[in-house]
């Protein structure tokens, strides 16, 4: 339950459904600014949350892109990437009559909200296990080989077939095998900055901080204790 905005608590995830669609959402985030602010004067949203509007920019957006036969994932793009604010979401879209069955998810370009994904990677046609989570705890890490989402990108999952494939905020790609190990933003600044008048010691030494870095984050993740605490009489 998120309540930072509004006057009632948001249960998560939040589902609305019609006579057509059925659209879940978990929204991790918090929005400053961008289209959110006008889609609160238009449409009367004053007394929603962030997941409320965000639910209502996501699903106007699938369904304009339906009746104008275009692709919902960049009509998706177009309405979060000038989104203001941190944020990481999943998104659970399915027409009851089965044509359509995606599931959408992604982070904000800086990736400041995590998002971790675990793909097992089959042979066409076997099962396998898609799982996403914002934290995961020493079970799961031992359980799943878990790699955090790029930020920057909405990536989609047909849920029929299993196959994933993602789209920057910019543009579209088709996710490729060399594309899932492509580097981070700081690895990315990193590359930049060795086309610079730069020392290769101050190069390695970003680098082994970065790596440091990451080693330290994903302890603090896996260590997270997901157990609440007992509820005490002294707490009554």
């Amino acid at each position: 339950v998120l309540h930072l905005r509004g006057d009632v608590p948001m249960e998560q995830p939040m589902i609305r459904s019609d006579e057509n669609h059925v659209f879940a959402l978990a929204w991790n985030g918090e929005c400053y600014g961008g289209p959110i602010s006008s889609l609160e004067d238009d449409l009367n949203f004053s007394d929603e949350s962030d997941t409320g509007v965000i639910m209502s920019l996501i699903q106007s957006a699938i369904v304009s892109a339906e009746g104008s036969n275009s692709d919902a994932t960049k009509e998706i793009a177009n309405a979060l990437k000038s989104v203001k604010g941190e944020y990481s979401f999943i998104f659970y879209h399915f027409t009851k009559n089965m044509d359509s069955h995606r599931l959408y998810f992604g982070r904000d370009f800086l990736g400041r909200r995590s998002l971790l994904i675990h793909r097992d990677k089959v042979a066409s046609g076997q099962s396998q296990k898609f799982v996403l989570s914002s934290v995961i705890g020493t079970s799961e890490a031992e359980a799943f080989d878990f790699e955090e989402v790029l930020p920057g990108k909405i990536y989609y999952l047909d849920v029929q077939t299993m196959e994933l494939q993602n789209l920057v905020m910019s543009g579209s790609a088709k996710l490729s095998e060399s594309e899932e190990q492509s580097p981070t933003l700081v690895q990315r600044a990193l590359e930049v900055t060795a086309g610079r008048n730069t020392s290769s010691s101050m190069i390695t030494a970003a680098a082994n901080l970065h790596e440091k870095l990451s080693i330290a984050v994903k302890r603090r993740v896996n260590a997270v204790n997901r157990k609440l605490p007992q509820k005490s009489e002294d707490m009554e």
